[in-house]
């Protein structure tokens, strides 16, 4: 697969992270194993492992094939994220709170335009 450009948050557990811990979670609660997910949605059970502990960025279609491997309505994996998100990346909230998810070099949470 091609590499995607880099996109991550400057600080905080990444979406990548999260989702794949949900998308573990779900799939230790099934039963399946790595290979089992894999085979429902035709990804290699390698790439599905590199998912769940979020060191790969699926395009939007993998997404959708590995949601439903595991029986997840997407739109419902993504707003799960979303919510762990606000949680537990301060830098994600604020950027939310303030609509600027833009940052410069060496910005700590709670900088930015909204808190100068």
């Amino acid at each position: 697969m091609p590499d995607s450009p880099d996109l991550s948050f400057p600080f905080g557990p990444q979406p990548t992270e999260i989702l794949g811990r949900l998308a573990r979670v779900r799939r230790l609660a099934l039963g399946l194993a790595p290979e089992d997910v894999a085979e429902r949605c035709g990804l290699e059970w390698t790439y599905v492992l590199e998912l769940e502990r979020g060191v790969a960025d699926p395009e939007l279609d993998i997404f959708l094939l590995w949601a439903r491997g595991l029986d997840l309505d997407p739109v419902e994996l993504m707003r799960q994220a979303n919510a762990i998100l606000l949680e537990e990346n301060a830098w994600y909230a604020e950027a939310v709170r303030r609509g600027d998810m833009s940052w410069s070099e060496g910005e700590a949470p709670g900088d930015g335009p909204a808190s100068r």
